[in-house]
């Protein structure tokens, strides 16, 4: 009989053990004699070869990330565990298999965040949170990933990587609400907030505050701000005589991708629609401001309807329309006159 290639048949033997299952059937020609021989490394006795295979890890980029926290998304291509930590990404020394974990980072204490023997499903993305992190700070994630083999388990040899960063997520403070002056028909303040930002205001006849809500938000009035400089609010009208108002302070910072708004009024001021400068006496050794319409100016006897600034000659420039047109007049001592006013840009 000339020699034939010998088939070879795979069995697969529901319910049999995995040495059974993964054997090979040899069926001699002419004889219906079957030999199962294992596919088991050399010297293995025929028992099937240990698996001596680290997990796959997968990480996605780091997501949801806040001020103090931040997720992260990962993946083993066999049933493990993970485990992570979190250093500051400026410490140019990776941690070791053993220090992730630990839970240490690679001075070998504890990690700023950390997470150990996690569960994980083949092939199923898992989510991870890091927390107790700090604001607008750069940091780097370390995972090690491990399979279920017992006694030891097989884990990837090096920590795999991923940086991010926190974000601002404080809103600004707001100090030093003042009323500036006030008016028979108007009013102004000034602010400082301690971020550059956007500083909005409601004023209001009621000591009951408005709703901070997003409508709230995008319909008040208001400008924007540099940080920890006094920011003036004019030309706040339409007041009534005798009536007293609250200003209602709300900011903002100009953070990426939200602003972060103040949560309410920390500041709030009232004051009373007079004209303060109608009550001070006429002095002419003392320099006086007032903020006004051209017209409360002429009732209160500061500038006539034609002229209103003076110079060294004496002679005058007309004030502009009257009514609704504001106009700062600062009190002079010229010619020891005493009511001669001169125009400025602004109140010091």
């Amino acid at each position: 009989m000339k020699n034939q290639a010998i088939p070879y048949v795979l069995v697969l033997l529901l319910g049999a053990s995995p040495a059974v299952a993964l054997a090979k059937t040899v069926v001699m020609p002419g004889s219906s004699a079957a030999y199962i021989f294992s596919p088991a490394a050399k010297g293995s006795g025929g028992a099937i070869a240990p698996d001596t295979d680290a997990p796959v890890l997968t990480l996605q980029d780091p997501a949801n990330i806040a001020g103090v926290s931040a997720n992260i998304n990962a993946a083993i291509n066999e049933a493990g565990k993970v485990y992570f930590v979190v250093q500051l990404k400026s410490v140019a020394t990776a941690p070791t298999l053993a220090q992730v974990v630990a839970g240490k980072n690679s001075g070998g204490t504890a990690a700023l965040s950390a997470g150990s023997n996690l569960s994980m499903t083949k092939d199923t993305q898992a989510i991870f949170n890091m927390t107790g992190l700090t604001e607008l700070t750069e940091y780097k994630v370390y995972f090690v990933a491990c399979d279920n083999v017992a006694p030891t388990a097989n884990c990837t040899a090096t920590p795999s990587s991923k940086e991010f960063k926190t974000l601002d997520a404080t809103p600004p403070t707001t100090s030093e609400v003042a009323v500036t002056s006030t008016l028979a028909t108007g009013a102004s303040f000034t602010a400082k907030i301690t971020e550059d930002g956007y500083g909005c205001y409601k004023v209001l006849a009621s000591a009951t505050p408005p709703t901070v809500d997003d409508a709230f938000k995008s319909s008040c009035t208001g400008q924007t701000m540099t940080a920890n400089t006094i920011k003036t609010f004019g030309s706040i009208g339409g007041l009534t005589a005798g009536t007293t108002y609250y200003i209602y302070f709300l900011a903002r910072d100009n953070a990426a991708p939200n602003n972060n708004w103040q949560t309410g009024f920390q500041q709030v001021k009232s004051f009373a629609a007079t004209d303060v400068c109608s009550s001070q006496a006429v002095d002419v050794t003392k320099d006086t401001c007032c903020y006004a319409k051209n017209s409360d100016h002429a009732t209160y006897g500061r500038a006539s309807l034609i002229f209103g600034t003076y110079s060294t000659t004496g002679s005058g420039t007309s004030l502009g329309t009257l009514g609704t047109t504001m106009t700062y007049l600062k009190k002079t001592n010229l010619y020891s006159q005493t009511n001669w006013w001169d125009k400025v840009t602004t109140c010091p």
